[in-house]
């Protein structure tokens, strides 16, 4: 079965076109810039690539050059849309409707568009997204997979608020937690790798990007994680404030007579490692200024590895300990040097490094703890495609098609080797 996974974002939609039976990656790509002037498309299969600079003016256009490339005569991996069974979207917010995986049909298409409130920049997006594919793939099953959805096993004590309860009642109200998809992912992953059973185990996932979230997971389950009613909650993010003081934000509304969209903006957008920095979100342009001395980068820095080292001892402690630690997402797959910031001086508390193993992570999977380490450390290569294919694969493939082989979950998926360059085309 052969299935195309869609991630609509408010200028861009990444996808793959993936193998479920093999898990291989047929072919990826981006259509970026929608809406704006340079739009452009750019696709990759196994051998060879190619860019196309075309006007995208909306989510319509991009689906449809995205269908394009996969029957491109030159880049092309299926002669007909045919042969794709399924169409699985990546959806942020599934508020309190959905606790899984579901087809869309006109009811759940409804439900996505009224928690646009919630999050206005994702759901919008995916919305449009999967009406495009409806549309331009007539008959093809959609599947959406969401990232609130691992979360609702959360007990009530967890994720309800300390406000007046009729707001949880009448308005849902309520922790919802995000980052789902990778932190169910990367759960199964690491009870792989140790060969146990993800239901025996008590993790802490540490998904760390430019938004940031971390989840107690325990007996396979949500037990808590740090994002609440919406991504702004928990550690601190590229350029959001993360948990601050809620008396903090109607004082400074009224000392600069700002909007509640003012407001808005400056705690998703100009806050975070940007807003205490002053410099940057991305964590490589901070630790440069840091070496030179700059005192508000290494403050940034401090920060950030306090929030997430605060949530790890919290979660831990919670569960009533922790066997595995993981680590993912472009900060935490890709920087040594905030993994040793967070991880440091933590011995004592049952985390014992390899700091050689932590400054030679590769591409591939592994542990950055000791063999004698209480609380073993895996930095995991995070991969939502593959539990949205399994959604799609669970929901829609006939019953000669389910994969029983083949599972990136026990068998590292293959790298693919790019040391002799790939052809590419642009036009």
């Amino acid at each position: 079965m052969k299935t195309l996974i869609v991630n609509s974002g408010s200028s861009s939609i990444k996808y793959q076109l993936i193998d479920v039976t093999s898990f291989d990656v047929l072919q990826s790509g981006e259509a970026a810039q929608i809406g704006f002037p340079g739009s452009y498309i750019r696709s990759k299969s196994k051998t060879r690539m190619k860019h196309i600079n075309v006007a995208l003016p909306d989510h319509e256009a991009g689906i449809r050059m995205v269908l394009s490339g996969l029957l491109d005569p030159d880049i092309g991996v299926i002669k007909s849309l045919d042969e794709i069974g399924a169409v699985g979207h990546r959806i942020v917010h599934g508020g309190k409707y959905f606790d899984g995986p579901a087809i869309v049909d006109d009811d759940v298409l409804d439900k996505i568009k009224k928690l646009i409130k919630l999050a206005p920049l994702h759901n919008d997006a995916a919305a449009k997204g999967i009406e495009a594919c409806m549309h331009q793939m007539q008959g093809i099953p959609q599947v959406v997979s969401f990232d609130t959805a691992f979360h609702m096993t959360i007990p009530p004590e967890h994720h309800t608020y300390a406000l007046p309860y009729e707001y949880y009642t009448d308005y849902d109200v309520r922790k919802y937690g995000f980052h789902g998809i990778s932190h169910d992912y990367v759960s199964r992953r690491v009870a792989a790798l140790m060969g146990r059973r993800r239901e025996s185990m008590r993790i802490v996932s540490c998904h760390l990007g430019n938004g940031g979230s971390i989840c107690a997971i325990k007996k396979g389950k949500s037990f808590d994680t740090s994002m609440g009613f919406t991504p702004l909650d928990g550690i601190m993010m590229g350029t959001r404030c993360g948990s601050i003081d809620p008396a903090i934000i109607p004082f400074i509304m009224e000392e600069k007579d700002l909007t509640p969209q003012e407001m808005d903006a400056i705690l998703n957008r100009e806050s975070g490692l940007l807003g205490v920095s002053g410099i940057s979100n991305d964590i490589r342009e901070i630790d440069e200024a840091r070496y030179s001395g700059n005192y508000r980068a290494d403050l940034a820095l401090k920060m950030y590895a306090e929030s997430v080292r605060r949530y790890i001892g919290a979660f831990a402690f919670e569960m009533g300990g922790c066997d595995a630690l993981t680590i993912t997402a472009g900060i935490g797959q890709n920087s040594a040097m905030m993994r040793r910031m967070i991880l440091e001086h933590m011995e004592g508390f049952g985390i014992v490094c390899d700091w050689e193993a932590n400054a030679n992570v590769g591409a591939k999977d592994c542990a950055i703890s000791t063999e004698g380490s209480p609380i073993q450390v895996y930095v995991i290569h995070t991969n939502e495609e593959y539990i949205i294919a399994k959604d799609c694969e669970r929901l829609c493939a006939k019953p000669e098609e389910i994969a029983f082989d083949k599972d990136p979950l026990k068998e590292p998926a293959k790298d693919f080797d790019t040391s002799k360059g790939i052809p590419f085309i642009e036009e």
